[in-house]
């Protein structure tokens, strides 16, 4: 999350969406801090509330953020939980889980597909507030992401600079498009690419995203 009151916008930083690369582009205008209970992946709603409390209108910003191709994200995010998560959630080790369990097991499991696992449930379209919300923000993909915060920058009139990938995926060819890379190598089964279809459907309707 990064809020910039001099510059007017907001970038809100859903996870696994190349969050700490944008945000260590966008850091230098990082003019105003909120406590939240979820820190810096804090979502639309939570963001508004506190701008609230300080007499500020979140309508008066830009406010961006990025979706992932919801079967990219769900690998991103299994990977996430089984090398570099370490919390306890609700009194489960959720990275321990992840570290005993294939993705196949993984993803059948429903907390686990949610953007943040200490949320009752919340996808990456709740995370901004519902569908109804999303012709407000601006939204772009990861999939050009890029390209994305360029029109983003100039939108809010910062120079753009190029992006470095802090976290790349693990296990993953980049060579490869990420449907080929999953196929050859047995990651998604039938049953796997419906939970995911299912979980995140108002994402892939909006977006058009296909396996």
């Amino acid at each position: 999350m990064i809020i910039s009151q001099k510059h007017k916008f907001i970038y809100l930083a859903i996870p696994k969406t190349a969050s700490c690369a944008i945000e260590k582009v966008l850091a230098k205008y990082h003019d105003t801090k909120i406590e939240t209970k979820h820190n810096k992946h804090a979502p639309y709603t939570e963001i508004a509330e506190k701008l609230l409390q300080r007499n500020m209108n979140i309508s008066d910003f830009y406010v961006f953020c990025f979706f992932r191709n919801p079967w990219d994200w769900a690998v991103s995010k299994y990977f996430y939980h089984k090398y570099d998560c370490f919390l306890e959630i609700a009194g489960v080790d959720i990275g321990k889980a992840a570290r005993n369990m294939t993705f196949l097991d993984w993803v059948k499991v429903d907390k686990y597909l949610n953007v943040n696992v200490d949320y009752p449930t919340i996808t990456m379209m709740e995370f901004i507030g519902g569908r109804s919300n999303a012709p407000y923000l601006n939204i772009f993909t990861y999939e050009l992401l890029q390209s994305g915060l360029n029109f983003a920058c100039s939108q809010i009139g910062i120079k753009p600079e190029k992006l470095e990938i802090v976290n790349e995926s693990k296990l993953r060819d980049h060579s490869l498009g990420y449907r080929e890379h999953y196929q050859i190598n047995g990651i998604y089964d039938k049953q796997a690419i419906e939970i995911v279809e299912k979980h995140f459907k108002e994402e892939i309707k909006y977006f058009e995203y296909a396996f």
